[in-house]
């Protein structure tokens, strides 16, 4: 519980100081009009339904190369390796994804992956042998993100985020995308030098290799896949408030924002000043 608060307060991080002065006195409002924003029926018109729910996604891990995505003239496009990691609930020899053809093109499948067929909005992945309920079913996929701008995936001058809800999702990652179903999230990116990256749950290393740094962000708490998120910016500034456990002291969570230069640091500080006190009494 106390790792999900830190998460959920990390994204309002990003949402309130990521849309400025403006969107910080009104998010309610934000939120709302985001869920009714006219492109959202459009974006997903003619998208087929993914059919019956035979199991229950436990893990994804995704890792991403998104490093390309920063430099001029910014491109869209990436290469990304998923594992989902799933739980039979009836017996099944395929396994059927929402992915959005118009933004993804999977390349293979693998691990209980034998072969796929995608369609303009589905990916559907025959398995390696039939599996009875209560099996668990681990399904590798390599796919890119195409070189086209969807309202989910978002670059724009050194800046990459994601804003996807309610089921946005499989605009960026083959996933059963619906609100009320959760999964704990596993995410490693490489992006450029001298850019940060947030994500949910904790950030669990960070290291550099021939690119750019590598992060790595671990979700242990299921979460809904339009809250599945990634932060990113060239330049981002970074405050860190530490939250002491109520049972142990000694024992603090770190709770992140980033934060981009010339925004209202006075709103920026009551916000930290605040999650202490909030952490504490929810």
């Amino acid at each position: 519980m106390k790792q999900a608060l830190a998460s959920a307060l990390i994204l309002l991080a990003f949402y309130t100081l990521g849309f400025g002065q403006t969107i910080q006195t009104k998010g309610s409002r934000y939120c709302s009009a985001k869920r009714s924003h006219p492109s959202l029926p459009r974006l997903l018109k003619g998208t087929e339904e993914t059919g019956r729910h035979t199991f229950d996604v436990l893990s994804y891990q995704l890792s991403l190369d998104i490093s390309a995505c920063f430099k001029a003239p910014y491109p869209h496009s990436f290469s990304a390796d998923e594992i989902i990691t799933a739980l039979a609930d009836s017996s099944l020899d395929s396994f059927t994804l929402d992915a959005m053809s118009s933004s993804l093109a999977v390349d293979s499948v693998s691990l209980a992956g034998r072969s796929y067929v995608q369609s303009t909005s589905t990916l559907t992945i025959l398995l390696d042998r039939a599996y009875n309920p209560g099996d668990t079913i681990r399904i590798g996929i390599r796919y890119r993100h195409l070189d086209v701008i969807d309202n989910a995936f978002h670059v724009s001058n050194g800046m990459v985020f994601t804003d996807c809800e309610p089921e946005g999702a499989r605009f960026w990652f083959p996933c059963w995308d619906k609100p009320s179903d959760k999964a704990t999230l596993d995410l490693t990116a490489i992006v450029a030098p001298g850019v940060l990256l947030g994500s949910n749950g904790r950030l669990a290393d960070s290291t550099t290799n021939g690119i750019g740094p590598v992060y790595h962000w671990v979700s242990r708490d299921p979460i809904a896949t339009y809250l599945m998120v990634i932060s990113a910016k060239v330049g981002y500034n970074l405050d860190i408030v530490e939250w002491p456990s109520l049972s142990d002291s000694s024992r603090k969570t770190p709770i992140r924002f980033y934060w981009n230069s010339g925004e209202n640091e006075t709103n920026l500080h009551h916000i930290e000043d605040i999650i202490v006190p909030m952490m504490t009494q929810y």
